[in-house]
């Protein structure tokens, strides 16, 4: 192969790049160490989560979890934004879910449900 053949390969077969299964052979020792200038650092920041327009934390959230009653999630949407979802269960009923953008409307809705099912009113049978 002539010279003038060798400028006329494309750039890929040009350069020599390592393949993946090339590497960790027994000649890895002459390579250089990697040290922490040569790595690359990414920082990443933590998500931000809003409850009623208010910037929220992780570990606020998991504060909030903790002091849900039985029945109350704490969800989070596709644009971070924090609801609670009420689920009221009674054997022989069906459950009954709704979701609130507050958890005192939460707790209002799943303590209106606990009266009304002792009062057997309100409360659809299957």
């Amino acid at each position: 192969m002539s010279k003038a053949d060798h400028n006329d390969l494309p750039d890929l077969v040009k350069t020599a790049i390592p393949l993946p299964w090339t590497t960790g052979g027994p000649n890895d020792h002459l390579k250089p160490p990697q040290t922490a200038s040569n790595l690359l650092t990414v920082s990443v920041a933590d998500p931000v989560y809003y409850l009623k327009h208010r910037v929220i934390t992780m570990k606020q959230i998991e504060a909030i979890k903790k002091r849900l009653p039985r029945g109350i999630d704490v969800r989070i949407n596709s644009k971070n934004i924090l609801t609670f979802r009420v689920r009221y269960r009674r054997k022989g009923y069906p459950d009954q879910i709704k979701t609130f953008p507050d958890e005192k409307l939460a707790k209002q809705w799943l303590a209106e449900q606990e009266r009304n099912a002792l009062l057997g009113i309100h409360f659809p049978q299957i």
